[in-house]
Order: C-alpha cells, then sequence, then structure tokens
C-alpha cells in the first residue's frame, strides 16, 4: 500500500496553514479581536488632531553669490536646509515669539519639516488639538527659520569679511614695501615690477569682496523666504476610528498567525496524518474516527449478525478497512498473526486490536485475540470477558488453551463449507511478577505457531513497545506489526523511537492506524461521517 493513497491531495504550504488555522483557531481569534478592540478604544479616547502647512523656499540671496550653503547638489543643499530646520535653536525661537504658555518641546512635537531633495521647497507641518495654534505655529516656525538663516548668513558673512580683510591687510603690507623700494629706486628686476602689479590687482579685488561682504552682513535677509503661510484648518487631520480598527485587525490576524506557527513548531505532538507516516517511515494502514461509540460501547462484543450493538456504519467501516488493507498488504504473503502496539500508554491499541479481531470475525474469519498486555490488562474489565484465567495459566502452569480461551460466536461462514466463523479470546489471565519472562517462553511461541495453523488470524494485543520489553519476544515470530497512534498526543521523539527500534530488531514493521481522526481534519473522516467526540484507549 503506498502512503500517497492515504492521503488524498499533495500537501503544500497553504493548506497546512489552513490546518494549523484550524487547530489553533483560539489563538489566531483571540489578537484578532483583541488588537482591533484596543486599537478602537485608542482611536476613539483620542482628541481630534489639527494640521497646518507653511512652505519655504530657500537659494541664494538674488544679487550675491555668497550663501551659507553653496553646494551646487541640490539633494544636498536640501538636507542641509532640512536639519537646519529640525535644529531645537528653531523650536525655542519659535516658542518665544508665540508665548502664550508654549514651549519649546510642544512647538518639536507638534511641528514636522520635511523637503523635496528634487526641489528648493521645505515644508513645515505643525499637527496639534489646539486648531487655532497649528497655523501660528507653522507660519512662526517659518518666520523664525527664515530669521535663524539670517543671522546664519550674516555671522558667515562677517567671519568672511574678517578673513579677507586679514588677508587684504597683509597685501597691502607688502605693496607698501615694494611702493616704498620703487621710491628708493630700489627696484631693479622684471620680477618685482610684475609682482607688485600683481598684488595691487589682488588688493583691489579683497578691497571689493570685502565691500560686498560688508554690504550683506548689514542687509541680507537670508537665503530664506516663506512662500506659502499656513491657514487655520477648516476641520481635523486626524481620520476616524475605521482606518486605525481596519489596522488593528490586519495587525492582529498577524500576530494570530505568527502565534499559531510558533505554537505548532513548539508543540511536539504529532496532529497531522501526513507526518505521522514521515516519523514512522510506513504507510497508514487504518483511520480510527474520534466516535463517541467506541468510548462508550467497546465493551460490546459481536454478536450472531456479525454487528457490535452502538456502533455506526462509520466505525464499523474504519475496521473493515484496516482489516482489508492488512489481508491485501502483502499479495505475494498471507498476514497470519499480527502484533498491535503502540509508542505509549493510552493510544487505543487494546481497542484496536480488539475491533480489528472483531471485523476480521465478522469477515467470515476464524480469528484469534491474544491478551499479551500483562501489566495493565483490561480485557475482562473493558469488554466484560468472564473469567479471570488466562494466558498467564497457560504460560506459567500449563494450562491447556482449550480451557482458558472466550469463544465469541460470530456470523455463518460466508464460503459455505459448514464452518462458522468466530472470534475467540484469550484474556491475560492475571497479572504476573515475571511478564517479561512468560513472554519470551518457548510455550509463547509454541501458542502462536499453533494459533497459527488453528485460525485465519490471530491479533496479538502488546504493551507499548517503547516502554517496557515484554514485546520484543513476540515481535520475532509473528508476520507483522502495526502501530497505533493518537492524532494530537503521540510525540514526535516518542514515534521516531518507536520507528527506530522497530528498524533495529529487522520485524516486519507494517503500517500506521491512526486513531482518533476528526471530521474537521478532512483528511479520512470526511469519507465516512465521522462525529467527533473520543477515542479508545
Amino acid at each position: 500500500m503506498n502512503s500517497n493513497d492515504t492521503h488524498p491531495e499533495n500537501e503544500n504550504g497553504l493548506s497546512a496553514l489552513i490546518r494549523t488555522v484550524r487547530r489553533r483557531w483560539l489563538v489566531v481569534l483571540i489578537p484578532v479581536i483583541l488588537v482591533p478592540c484596543v486599537a478602537a478604544a485608542y482611536a476613539l479616547s483620542r482628541e481630534n488632531q489639527y494640521s497646518a502647512t507653511a512652505s519655504v523656499l530657500f537659494g541664494s540671496t538674488p544679487g550675491s553669490d555668497f550663501s551659507l550653503s553653496s553646494s551646487t547638489d541640490k539633494e544636498r543643499e536640501s538636507a542641509t536646509n532640512l536639519g537646519l530646520a529640525s535644529l531645537r535653536e528653531v523650536s525655542v525661537r519659535t516658542a518665544r515669539a508665540l508665548g502664550n504658555g508654549v514651549t519649546a518641546g510642544t512647538v518639536s512635537s507638534s511641528v514636522m519639516t520635511s523637503a523635496d531633495g528634487s526641489a528648493n521647497l521645505l515644508t513645515i507641518e505643525a499637527t496639534n488639538t489646539d486648531r487655532k495654534l497649528v497655523a501660528p505655529l507653522a507660519n512662526e516656525y517659518a518666520r523664525q527659520f527664515q530669521a535663524f538663516r539670517r543671522d546664519a548668513d550674516r555671522r558667515a558673512a562677517r567671519q568672511a569679511q574678517d578673513r579677507t580683510r586679514r588677508r587684504l591687510d597683509a597685501v597691502q603690507n607688502r605693496v607698501q614695501a615694494l611702493e616704498g623700494s620703487e621710491g628708493g629706486r630700489t627696484l631693479t628686476s622684471t620680477r618685482q615690477i610684475n609682482d607688485l602689479r600683481t598684488l595691487r590687482a589682488e588688493r583691489r579685488q579683497l578691497l571689493d569682496e570685502a565691500q560686498k561682504l560688508g554690504t550683506f552682513a548689514t542687509l541680507s535677509s537670508g537665503s530664506v523666504e516663506v512662500a506659502q503661510r499656513g491657514e487655520e484648518p477648516g476641520g481635523p487631520s486626524s481620520s476616524g476610528p475605521a482606518p486605525i480598527v481596519g489596522l488593528g485587525v490586519a495587525l492582529g490576524l498577524l500576530v494570530g498567525l505568527g502565534l499559531a506557527l510558533l505554537f505548532e513548531v513548539l508543540d511536539r505532538r504529532l496532529r497531522d496524518p501526513a507526518e505521522i507516516e514521515q516519523v514512522l517511515g510506513r504507510p497508514t494502514l487504518g483511520a480510527i474516527p474520534l466516535s463517541p461509540a467506541l468510548a462508550r460501547d467497546r465493551r460490546t462484543q459481536p454478536n450472531v449478525r456479525g454487528k457490535r450493538r452502538g456502533l455506526g456504519a462509520g466505525e464499523m467501516e474504519a475496521f473493515h478497512m484496516l482489516r482489508a488493507n492488512l489481508r491485501y498488504f502483502e499479495a505475494d504473503r498471507q498476514i497470519r498473526s499480527v502484533v498491535v502496539t503502540s509508542a505509549a500508554p493510552g493510544e487505543g491499541k487494546s481497542t484496536v486490536a480488539w475491533n480489528l479481531a472483531a471485523a476480521s470475525a465478522n469477515a467470515g474469519n476464524r480469528v484469534l485475540l491474544i491478551e499479551a498486555e500483562l501489566r495493565q490488562p483490561v480485557f475482562v474489565r473493558d469488554f466484560k470477558l468472564d473469567g479471570t484465567r488466562g494466558l498467564v495459566q497457560i504460560l506459567a502452569e500449563n494450562a491447556e488453551p482449550d480451557s482458558v480461551v472466550r469463544h465469541l460466536p460470530g456470523p455463518p461462514a460466508r464460503n459455505g463449507d459448514g464452518n462458522d466463523a468466530s472470534m475467540d479470546v484469550i484474556a491475560a489471565g492475571g497479572v504476573p511478577p515475571n511478564p517479561t519472562d512468560l513472554l519470551e517462553s518457548d510455550r509463547m511461541a509454541q501458542l502462536i505457531r499453533t494459533a497459527e495453523e488453528d485460525y485465519d488470524l490471530v491479533v496479538i494485543d502488546t504493551p507499548p513497545v517503547s516502554v517496557v520489553s515484554d514485546a520484543i519476544p513476540i515481535l520475532k515470530i509473528v508476520d507483522g506489526v502495526i502501530a497505533v497512534t493518537l492524532l494530537g498526543s503521540t510525540s514526535r521523539d516518542g514515534a521516531g523511537h518507536l520507528r527506530r527500534q522497530l528498524e533495529g530488531l529487522n520485524v516486519n514493521f507494517l503500517g500506521v492506524v491512526i486513531n482518533g481522526i476528526s471530521s474537521k481534519d478532512g483528511y479520512y473522516g470526511s469519507a465516512y461521517g465521522y462525529e467527533a467526540v473520543a477515542a479508545g484507549r
């Protein structure tokens, strides 16, 4: 049986995400509800915000080739002005000019400056809860930035003028020295004459530059002018609660999906049939539904009509499908004996063993069910078998199997040979002090060999292989091993350990029975209309 036969469609990331959301729907739902509620509360509690925008134009002052920012790179000049406009000094000046309790901190938190690197334009946007404050704030900020640039340009002009004057003084001293030599008739070389001419030309240039710088330092209004004044807004600039709530829904969904995926990664339990097949390395032989009937009516027995009281068609079909898969699993080899085990207790192996035997009996086969679980036997208690003698008496006291076997009648044989099918059960017969010694005895091996000759199928319920070693001697005798896993309970580590153990023992590991599949998972339950409530032991 190919493992792909048990999984109807190829796996992909989207289907895995959908199953994760279905399993972790509460983890996803809580942030989806909580985050938008917080966003809505914030949106409804905050005051309306009002905005006003002023624009300033920056560049070199007409009539002068001097500027604080003399770069020809527009983006660099724009970044320089944006940095200057964001300085705290501008906020302090604005707060001082506005007065009325406006602080520099209020100005800094209310004003946002931005610049377009491709244009000499700076935008000043003031946003505040006071509708009447924002326009004066934006306009005054623009004026104070203009004044700040004017003062900065004038300071720079005066500093440049001082440097020019110092150079002029030096040139003047050299000119005077050469002119004194000329008066005394000491200038005899052409070089000296040329130097004097050059110095005089430089002196005239420096005098002209110093004059221009002085005029700029006195009269310049700076390289910034207000291009557009801000106006009082007609209504709030902040949006209503709807966009914020919508953003909260999106954020909550992302948080919920992230948490669901995180929990999925951290959860070591196997919740996906395809993942179980991957970890155990074997195909799925049967898918057992989460069923109230299996939990409530597992104590029933097959009657003469071959049905079990309380089980619906879906539950019965699941075990008939397991029987059919087991029968035709290997066409060239007949499976006469099989061990049903699990990685850990409580995964439903005893329920699967009982119902597999019952389904085979109902199909007209002679079946023997042996309870080799000698540490925690359940057949007498859970399936209402009479008597207390069983496998322990056969192995420890040499009792004859016929004296302890419990015969449960099945339906008439289908082949018409006159031999009615039956389901015989050998219960544990108590809890011995040495279960491992009994199960690895020659008497146990002889019992299985004899049973394979007398019955069409021998089903053996053993303790979990990964927990105790009782079942290991039996695994080497039987024709095959079936591992039962409980969806959402079996751990990845336990299943991996079971696989390594069975591979190390070199036994015929037939496949996996997945217990506890819900119709909501969309794997096998939907084909039979299963209802999810509870799984068996």
